[in-house]
């Protein structure tokens, strides 16, 4: 819901709008950054940082890093062969299955 509102946009000065581009652009890296910091490294200032925070709805800056820190987790990937191995079963009674699962090209 925050992500989508700084993507959006809507209602902020240029300046907000500077932070909010900032903040997508290196969502990553802000995660060690000050509000003082973001505000340096967007050529803006603090009090346009604390009124970005309050308009995607929390109280200050500290509040919003935790909310960039759920979403750049990463997903659990995994290979083929594991996949097999948690699935031994599927090969053991569906050979057929497995074979054309191996062959479509999905993996």
């Amino acid at each position: 819901m925050i992500l989508e509102r700084l993507k959006a946009g809507e209602g902020f000065t240029h300046q907000e709008k500077a932070v909010a581009d900032y903040i997508l652009d290196q969502i990553e890296t802000i995660q060690s950054m000050s509000a003082e910091e973001l505000a340096r490294a967007s050529y803006t200032s603090k009090a346009t940082v604390v009124r970005l925070c309050k308009k995607v709805g929390v109280a200050r800056y500290q509040d919003l890093k935790p909310v960039f820190r759920r979403s750049t987790r990463k997903v659990p990937t995994f290979s083929f062969s594991y996949f097999l191995h948690l699935f031994g079963i599927v090969k053991y009674y569906n050979p057929i299955f497995l074979k054309n699962l191996m062959f479509s090209g999905k993996f």
